[in-house]
Protein backbone atom coordinates (compact mmCIF):
# COMPACT_ATOMS: atom_id res chain seq x y z
CA UNK A 1 0.00 0.00 0.00
CA UNK A 2 1.32 3.47 -1.16
CA UNK A 3 1.26 6.32 1.49
CA UNK A 4 -0.75 8.90 0.30
CA UNK A 5 0.29 12.23 0.36
CA UNK A 6 -2.08 15.30 -0.40
CA UNK A 7 -0.63 18.67 -1.06
CA UNK A 8 -3.03 21.38 -0.26
CA UNK A 9 -2.31 24.78 -2.29
CA UNK A 10 0.41 23.33 -4.05
CA UNK A 11 0.43 25.41 -6.76
CA UNK A 12 2.29 24.73 -10.07
CA UNK A 13 3.83 21.07 -8.42
CA UNK A 14 7.02 22.68 -6.22
CA UNK A 15 6.62 19.86 -3.63
CA UNK A 16 4.39 17.20 -5.20
CA UNK A 17 6.72 16.72 -8.05
CA UNK A 18 9.87 15.26 -6.13
CA UNK A 19 7.49 13.37 -3.50
CA UNK A 20 5.81 11.74 -7.07
CA UNK A 21 9.42 11.40 -8.18
CA UNK A 22 10.15 9.31 -5.06
CA UNK A 23 6.91 6.63 -5.53
CA UNK A 24 4.50 8.46 -2.94
CA UNK A 25 1.34 8.17 -4.42
CA UNK A 26 0.14 11.98 -4.31
CA UNK A 27 -2.53 14.37 -4.76
CA UNK A 28 -2.25 17.68 -5.53
CA UNK A 29 -5.22 20.73 -4.87
CA UNK A 30 -5.13 24.52 -5.64
CA UNK A 31 -8.29 26.98 -5.77
CA UNK A 32 -6.30 28.57 -9.15
CA UNK A 33 -7.31 26.90 -12.80
CA UNK A 34 -4.38 28.83 -14.11
CA UNK A 35 -1.89 26.95 -11.29
CA UNK A 36 -3.71 23.88 -11.93
CA UNK A 37 -3.36 24.14 -15.67
CA UNK A 38 0.56 24.59 -15.25
CA UNK A 39 1.00 21.94 -13.10
CA UNK A 40 -0.16 19.38 -15.22
CA UNK A 41 1.35 20.36 -17.91
CA UNK A 42 4.81 20.34 -16.21
CA UNK A 43 3.69 16.74 -15.09
CA UNK A 44 2.85 15.76 -18.24
CA UNK A 45 6.39 16.78 -19.58
CA UNK A 46 7.95 15.17 -16.77
CA UNK A 47 5.88 12.02 -17.27
CA UNK A 48 4.79 11.77 -13.52
CA UNK A 49 1.43 10.30 -12.12
CA UNK A 50 -0.80 12.06 -9.56
CA UNK A 51 -4.20 13.22 -8.93
CA UNK A 52 -5.01 17.21 -9.47
CA UNK A 53 -8.54 18.46 -8.13
CA UNK A 54 -10.00 22.15 -8.11
CA UNK A 55 -10.61 23.19 -4.52
CA UNK A 56 -10.28 25.41 -1.79
CA UNK A 57 -8.83 24.11 2.01
CA UNK A 58 -11.87 25.33 3.42
CA UNK A 59 -14.04 22.66 1.61
CA UNK A 60 -11.93 19.71 0.24
CA UNK A 61 -15.11 18.46 -1.18
CA UNK A 62 -13.36 15.67 -3.29
CA UNK A 63 -11.66 13.98 -0.28
CA UNK A 64 -11.84 11.41 1.35
CA UNK A 65 -11.78 11.50 4.92
CA UNK A 66 -9.52 9.85 7.32
CA UNK A 67 -7.75 8.95 3.54
CA UNK A 68 -4.29 10.44 3.77
CA UNK A 69 -0.93 9.61 5.62
CA UNK A 70 0.37 13.30 5.28
CA UNK A 71 -1.10 16.70 4.21
CA UNK A 72 1.22 19.68 3.30
CA UNK A 73 -0.10 22.99 4.27
CA UNK A 74 2.80 25.01 2.36
CA UNK A 75 3.48 28.37 1.58
CA UNK A 76 0.81 30.40 4.03
CA UNK A 77 -2.04 28.39 2.45
CA UNK A 78 -3.73 28.93 6.17
CA UNK A 79 -2.73 32.46 6.01
CA UNK A 80 -4.39 32.97 2.71
CA UNK A 81 -7.36 30.84 3.05
CA UNK A 82 -9.94 33.25 4.78
CA UNK A 83 -11.03 31.33 7.25
CA UNK A 84 -8.03 29.06 9.12
CA UNK A 85 -10.43 27.38 12.04
CA UNK A 86 -12.51 26.19 9.07
CA UNK A 87 -9.76 25.04 6.84
CA UNK A 88 -7.81 23.06 10.02
CA UNK A 89 -10.87 21.40 10.40
CA UNK A 90 -10.62 20.05 6.57
CA UNK A 91 -7.25 19.20 7.23
CA UNK A 92 -8.18 16.63 10.39
CA UNK A 93 -10.65 15.51 8.79
CA UNK A 94 -8.61 13.89 6.02
CA UNK A 95 -5.73 12.92 7.79
CA UNK A 96 -5.56 9.03 8.96
CA UNK A 97 -5.06 8.92 12.75
CA UNK A 98 -1.84 9.94 13.29
CA UNK A 99 -1.51 11.22 10.33
CA UNK A 100 1.30 14.05 10.04
CA UNK A 101 0.31 17.87 8.76
CA UNK A 102 2.88 19.84 7.53
CA UNK A 103 2.82 23.22 6.34
CA UNK A 104 4.05 27.07 6.98
CA UNK A 105 2.29 30.43 7.63
CA UNK A 106 3.65 34.14 8.18
CA UNK A 107 4.88 35.46 11.10
CA UNK A 108 2.91 38.32 11.83
CA UNK A 109 5.81 40.18 13.78
CA UNK A 110 8.22 40.14 10.52
CA UNK A 111 5.60 41.07 8.43
CA UNK A 112 4.08 43.68 9.90
CA UNK A 113 7.59 45.26 10.82
CA UNK A 114 8.25 44.65 7.24
CA UNK A 115 5.61 45.92 5.06
CA UNK A 116 4.00 48.21 7.47
CA UNK A 117 6.66 49.65 9.87
CA UNK A 118 9.48 49.77 6.92
CA UNK A 119 7.29 50.33 4.34
CA UNK A 120 4.39 52.90 5.11
CA UNK A 121 5.91 53.83 8.28
CA UNK A 122 2.55 53.55 10.25
CA UNK A 123 2.57 52.90 13.69
CA UNK A 124 -0.98 52.90 14.27
CA UNK A 125 -1.71 50.77 11.44
CA UNK A 126 1.24 47.95 12.35
CA UNK A 127 -0.50 48.30 16.29
CA UNK A 128 -3.56 47.00 14.97
CA UNK A 129 -2.25 44.61 12.70
CA UNK A 130 -0.33 42.91 15.23
CA UNK A 131 -2.97 43.02 17.62
CA UNK A 132 -5.57 40.89 14.97
CA UNK A 133 -3.26 39.60 12.73
CA UNK A 134 -5.36 41.07 9.89
CA UNK A 135 -3.62 42.88 6.44
CA UNK A 136 -5.57 44.19 3.64
CA UNK A 137 -9.55 44.43 3.40
CA UNK A 138 -10.17 43.88 -0.26
CA UNK A 139 -7.95 40.13 -0.24
CA UNK A 140 -7.93 39.39 3.88
CA UNK A 141 -4.52 37.58 4.94
CA UNK A 142 -4.35 36.42 8.19
CA UNK A 143 -0.51 36.34 10.25
CA UNK A 144 0.01 34.48 12.98
CA UNK A 145 1.97 34.70 16.39
CA UNK A 146 3.55 31.54 17.38
CA UNK A 147 1.23 31.39 20.35
CA UNK A 148 -1.72 32.03 17.87
CA UNK A 149 -0.06 28.89 15.66
CA UNK A 150 -0.06 26.66 18.58
CA UNK A 151 -3.18 27.24 19.92
CA UNK A 152 -5.05 26.68 16.31
CA UNK A 153 -3.36 23.65 15.84
CA UNK A 154 -4.24 22.12 19.59
CA UNK A 155 -7.89 23.36 19.96
CA UNK A 156 -8.23 21.87 15.93
CA UNK A 157 -7.49 18.14 17.11
CA UNK A 158 -3.58 18.35 16.20
CA UNK A 159 -0.28 17.40 18.56
CA UNK A 160 2.35 19.78 18.10
CA UNK A 161 5.58 17.64 16.84
CA UNK A 162 8.02 20.37 15.97
CA UNK A 163 7.72 23.90 15.14
CA UNK A 164 10.95 25.16 13.44
CA UNK A 165 12.18 29.03 11.40
CA UNK A 166 13.15 27.99 8.30
CA UNK A 167 14.21 31.74 7.47
CA UNK A 168 15.41 32.82 11.06
CA UNK A 169 19.21 33.88 9.72
CA UNK A 170 18.11 35.33 6.20
CA UNK A 171 14.98 36.40 5.19
CA UNK A 172 13.27 36.00 2.18
CA UNK A 173 13.73 39.38 1.30
CA UNK A 174 17.43 39.16 2.21
CA UNK A 175 18.89 36.02 0.11
CA UNK A 176 18.76 37.29 -3.32
CA UNK A 177 20.91 39.88 -2.23
CA UNK A 178 23.23 37.64 -0.21
CA UNK A 179 22.67 34.33 -1.74
CA UNK A 180 24.94 33.34 -5.42
CA UNK A 181 25.57 30.16 -7.06
CA UNK A 182 28.88 29.85 -5.66
CA UNK A 183 27.78 30.58 -1.90
CA UNK A 184 24.13 28.77 -1.84
CA UNK A 185 24.79 25.24 -0.61
CA UNK A 186 27.13 26.69 2.54
CA UNK A 187 24.46 29.21 2.94
CA UNK A 188 21.35 26.83 3.01
CA UNK A 189 23.21 24.62 5.26
CA UNK A 190 23.63 27.47 7.70
CA UNK A 191 19.96 27.91 7.59
CA UNK A 192 19.08 24.86 8.81
CA UNK A 193 21.35 24.69 11.36
CA UNK A 194 19.72 27.82 12.77
CA UNK A 195 16.18 26.86 11.75
CA UNK A 196 16.90 24.52 14.79
CA UNK A 197 17.04 27.38 17.10
CA UNK A 198 14.20 27.90 19.48
CA UNK A 199 15.37 30.92 20.92
CA UNK A 200 15.45 32.56 16.87
CA UNK A 201 11.94 31.50 16.18
CA UNK A 202 10.14 34.75 16.11
CA UNK A 203 12.79 36.10 13.98
CA UNK A 204 11.81 33.79 11.12
CA UNK A 205 9.22 35.11 8.20
CA UNK A 206 7.62 31.81 8.72
CA UNK A 207 6.85 29.28 11.15
CA UNK A 208 7.48 25.82 9.99
CA UNK A 209 4.85 23.36 11.60
CA UNK A 210 4.67 19.58 11.44
CA UNK A 211 1.74 18.21 13.68
CA UNK A 212 -0.24 14.82 14.54
CA UNK A 213 -3.89 13.97 14.14
CA UNK A 214 -5.28 12.98 17.36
Amino acid sequence: KRFRILDVGGGIGRFSFPLVEKGYDVTLTDISEGMLNKAKQISKQLGLNLRFFKESVTNMKHQKSEYYDVVLVMNGVLDYCSNYKKALKELHRVLKNKGRLIGTVNNRLIYGVANILLEEKDIAKFKKFYKNGNRFKKFPIHDFTLEELKEALTSSGFKIIEILGPTNLLRKWECEKVVTKNNEKKFLKLQIEFAKRKELLNNSTDFLFIAERL
